[in-house]
């Protein structure tokens, strides 16, 4: 099966960028001790922000190495 890009709007290629780079802070945060819920459910939808930024095409090559290390 051939995977098939979808086309955005740049502003909305953004808003998808900014959610991933959230929810990488998030999972940072966390990391470090930071455990309010804003930061684990900004954390919690990472893993969605990957699945939609590989959909959409949004940072490919950051986007698939962090899938194949299974963030």
């Amino acid at each position: 099966m051939i995977e098939q890009k979808m086309d955005i709007s740049s502003q909305q290629r953004e808003k998808l960028l900014g959610r991933l780079l959230d929810g990488l802070r998030a999972t940072a945060s966390i990391e470090f001790g930071d455990d309010d819920a804003a930061t684990k459910k900004k954390a919690a939808e990472l893993p969605e922000t990957l699945k939609l930024c590989k959909k959409y095409d949004v940072a490919p090559s950051m986007v698939n190495q962090l899938i194949e290390s299974e963030v």
